[in-house]
């Protein structure tokens, strides 16, 4: 970097100065690295989560374990995924967003070694409980840190980076146990991921730099002001002030000790934005989470069962696709457009995908559904929702908003399931997988506001 700009850097130590230069930023060497080392963690992150799966058969049978076994260690990380949402990114908004992040991918991979070298049930229960801590933990800084590091141009492109990562791995993780699992057994996909995070932790370590916007709102101006000088490679030496309206609304940061982090998402001017982050959420994981668990059991009973792999394979494909289309055009389309999209996607998808009769038609329809319920939809949601929460509360605000997805995917199966003892078909399925988005696009239709290059913190 030129002296000019370091001087630049180290003269802007003003909160506002340091922030409106952060969202000016063009993208950098030090952007690449960091993106890079979360899109890998993360990619990392949701391996770990759904490995089990693909570990549950071989250990039925060597274990000899019940189907309420076999079914309550498969989900058993869903509890642990919610107690690491509403615990870690707290910590993250106390005590800052790097080492909090490098704790929980240190942790999940360590779990995976715990988990290969469990010799009973018990143990793997329990490991597996604590496995989802981490993962619930860190799948939110993730987006938060990105959120926090990106320049205004470019935020939403750098968010969907990492939900880019999530629909990679889901297609990494039947490679890797079709690969490790019958040559090597069970244990091996768990130490697999432990070896790949022991590199995704050195990679942290190496690429990751705290936040800047973090650091401002704990007064530490001058290592704000370095840090943000390793980001400004490209950056000109001055610029004018931010046009108002491209400024963000300042929003009231709560005082230390003033109430808890749950309660300062209900606060009057950010209470609609946890409505409509919890909503989206929700109503998302619930179609995809029931759709996923649900639909090789309902192409079976439609004569269809030596179709589910390839169905299956075509919806997750669409979710991966559905992430690509938000990188493409969360920075140039904005936030919300995506979200009524996405939201209406949902709506019209699933009831369609019941109505659906034919192994072509029912693949065509779910590549669609997955793609706005998996796919399009988290990328816009998770930078909108970082650029309208303030520091103080952003970790915390991103963690809490994917409890009632994990709540809602908890239930999804269960819902389904009440629809099926029923005799009420494939169409009603859909109907109910599909019905609940409407609200969530009602919401975004009538209250979500567009932040699309807005000056992150910027009062």
């Amino acid at each position: 970097m030129s002296q000019q700009a370091w001087d630049a850097m180290q003269s802007a130590q003003t909160p506002a100065e340091i922030l409106r230069r952060l969202d000016d930023l063009p993208f950098s060497k030090s952007h690449a690295l960091g993106a890079s080392a979360i899109f890998f963690a993360i990619l990392l992150d949701v391996f770990d989560n759904f490995n089990i799966s693909f570990a549950l058969p071989p250990l039925r049978a060597e274990w000899n374990l019940t189907p309420v076994q076999v079914g309550f260690l498969g989900s058993i990380a869903l509890l642990g995924l919610a107690l690491g949402a509403l615990i870690i990114p707290g910590v993250a908004d106390r005590w800052g967003r790097k080492w909090p992040y490098i704790v929980t991918v240190t942790g999940f991979s360590v779990m995976s070694l715990a988990c290969g070298l469990a010799q009973d049930y018990q143990q793997l229960l329990i490991y597996r409980f604590i496995t989802g801590i981490f993962i619930g933990g860190g799948a939110p800084l993730s987006f938060t840190y990105l959120a926090e590091i990106a320049g205004r141009q470019f935020r939403g492109r750098l968010v969907a980076l990492a939900t880019i990562g999530s629909a990679m791995a889901l297609i990494c993780v039947p490679v890797a146990a079709g690969v490790l699992i019958p040559t090597y057994g069970w244990r091996s996909i768990f130490y697999a991921s432990f070896v790949l995070g022991i590199v995704s932790v050195a990679w942290c370590l190496f690429a990751l730099k705290e936040s800047v916007p973090y650091l401002v709102a704990r007064n530490r101006l001058a290592d704000a002001a370095r840090i943000l000088a390793t980001f400004a490679t490209n950056q000109p030496a001055s610029a004018g002030p931010p046009p108002a309206a491209a400024a963000a609304p300042a929003a009231a940061s709560p005082k230390k000790g003033e109430h808890s982090y749950f309660v300062s998402l209900w606060r009057p001017d950010i209470r609609m934005v946890t409505i409509i982050a919890w909503t989206l959420n929700a109503t998302s994981l619930f179609a995809i989470t029931g759709a996923s668990i649900w639909l090789p059991t309902l192409l079976t009973n439609l004569g269809l069962g030596r179709e589910s792999f390839r169905i299956v394979f075509i919806g997750s494909l669409g979710t991966l696709v559905g992430a690509v289309l938000a990188l493409l055009f969360v920075d140039t389309w904005g936030r919300k457009p995506l979200l009524v999209i996405a939201a209406v996607g949902v709506l019209v998808f699933y009831p369609l995908l019941g109505a659906m009769s034919t192994a072509n038609s029912i693949g065509a329809v779910a590549f669609f559904a997955q793609m706005c319920s998996g796919g399009i939809i988290f990328p816009p949601l998770y930078a909108w929702l970082n650029e309208n929460y303030p520091s103080e509360i952003r970790a915390s605000g991103m963690g809490w908003s994917q409890v009632p997805g994990r709540l809602a995917g908890f239930l999804a199966p269960n819902a389904i399931g009440l629809v099926i003892a029923a005799g009420l078909g494939f169409q009603a399925v859909g109907i109910v997988l599909g019905v609940p988005s409407l609200v969530s696009a009602m919401l975004v239709l009538g209250w979500a506001k567009e932040t699309k290059r807005r000056y992150l913190n910027a009062g």
